[in-house]
């Protein structure tokens, strides 16, 4: 019989402990579906892209409700099959995203 970590439909999240600093701009929680298709850092960094655009001189100005959803919706299209053919391999699965930003 195997472990719950181990069967296919699990509650074992993937848990990392991580400070908050006054340079953490959000927390990106997801479920599997989204990270079988991307890295942790690489949706991490895809938000930052989608949401902060990496524009230094526009980095105070607040985001609004509208911005991160967008920059959300844009995650979860970049990690959705495009081939409905593909469904059962990556892309597939249940996906869920929520961000939360911290304001300092």
């Amino acid at each position: 019989m195997l472990k719950a970590k181990d069967q296919a439909v699990t509650a074992f999240p993937d848990v990392k402990c991580v400070q908050i600093t006054q340079d953490t701009e959000f927390v990106l929680l997801a479920c599997d579906g989204i990270w079988d298709v991307k890295t942790s850092q690489d949706a991490v960094n895809y938000v930052n892209k989608q949401i902060y655009k990496d524009d230094f001189k526009n980095e105070h100005k607040k985001k609004t409700i509208q911005d991160l959803v967008k920059g959300v919706e844009n995650l979860m299209d970049e990690c959705c099959a495009k081939d409905l053919g593909s469904c059962g391999g990556l892309g597939c699965d249940n996906m869920t995203a929520i961000l939360v930003e911290i304001r300092h």
